[in-house]
């Protein structure tokens, strides 16, 4: 392995060969929609310690399946609802430093 582009490569082989090519797909649809259900929650007071644990299986399940990039489909989806997160495409767009970051109103 010489550089981060054969590191992706090894790990988008890993995703579908532990869950072959559909559920790898559902898995980075759910890790993009889980994040940003941890987000919403935050937004409306609910924060606690398991949130933020669980806010970081998903980044940290994102960060090592697709390279921190979030679903396209699913961020396009639930843009209608909450445009904030139309320019979002990776994970620290929405979560860094075990916090989430204040999107822009739209």
């Amino acid at each position: 392995v010489t550089d981060k582009k054969e590191i992706a490569t090894i790990r988008r082989k890993s995703l579908i060969r532990m869950f072959g090519g559909i559920d790898s797909v559902k898995f980075k649809e759910t890790m993009t929609f889980f994040l940003i259900a941890a987000r919403e929650n935050e937004l409306v007071g609910k924060e606690s310690d398991e949130m933020k644990k669980a806010a970081t299986i998903f980044a940290e399940g994102l960060n090592v399946a697709t390279n921190g990039k979030l679903h396209p489909r699913t961020i396009e989806v639930l843009s209608i609802a909450r445009p904030q997160y139309k320019a979002a495409s990776v994970v620290p767009d929405l979560w860094s430093n075990d916090a989430f970051i204040v999107l822009p109103k739209q």
